[in-house]
């Protein structure tokens, strides 16, 4: 499927049945990275009761739900978690350490 070159948001192709989760899935892409702020940067095991729409930046070795996830932004969302992979400069307010932080490619800085 093809996406837009920076935030990755799908594409609605022509012809393409069920339009809608395409479309679902670039509303949540927006909802995580526009104005990003996450919880916290670093953690490991995903919070046992988060509000809908929260965020973290799941840390370097992520377990249970969170495996495979390392350094991405996890959104609470009605389903479980949506993730985001980072890109290069991609910044975000770290509500727990009061301050910006941003994606320098490989690590949070």
């Amino acid at each position: 499927m093809s996406q837009t070159a920076r935030l990755g948001l799908p594409y609605i192709v022509t012809s393409q049945a069920q339009k809608e989760v395409t479309h679902n899935d670039a509303l949540n892409r927006l909802d995580v990275l526009i104005q990003a702020v996450a919880q916290d940067i670093g953690l490991n095991t995903p919070p046992g009761s988060p509000t809908l729409g929260q965020c973290w930046v799941v840390g370097s070795s992520p377990t249970g739900a969170w495996a495979g996830k390392a350094n991405q932004v996890a959104q609470a969302i009605d389903s479980g978690w949506f993730f985001v992979a980072p890109f290069k400069r991609l910044r975000l307010w770290n509500e727990t350490a009061d301050e910006y932080y941003v994606y320098d490619g490989t690590t949070w800085v």
